[in-house]
């Protein structure tokens, strides 16, 4: 796997709390927090993006056979408010 090297600005609280971690000794080094956080949020991403994706589609299956005139995704999303 080939790396590539970044430079990032981050606020005082977050570096602190990125230190923290590695005082502890939960991580060994900077880039092993940020790799980490990285993956916890892309994991996080994909698991909405296929909530959405199978509520819309059980939505479409009840648009099929709906009587109201306000579409079934719309009612679902309505709802979550």
């Amino acid at each position: 796997m080939t790396e590539k090297t970044i430079q990032a600005r981050i606020p005082e609280k977050l570096y602190e709390d990125l230190e923290d971690r590695i005082k502890s000794g939960i991580y060994s080094n900077r880039s092993e927090v940020i790799r980490e956080a990285l993956r916890k949020l892309f994991s996080e991403e994909r698991k909405d993006v296929n909530a959405w994706k199978k509520t819309s589609d059980i939505g479409k299956k009840i648009s099929k056979n709906w009587k109201s005139k306000k579409p079934s995704y719309k009612l679902i999303e309505e709802s979550r408010r």
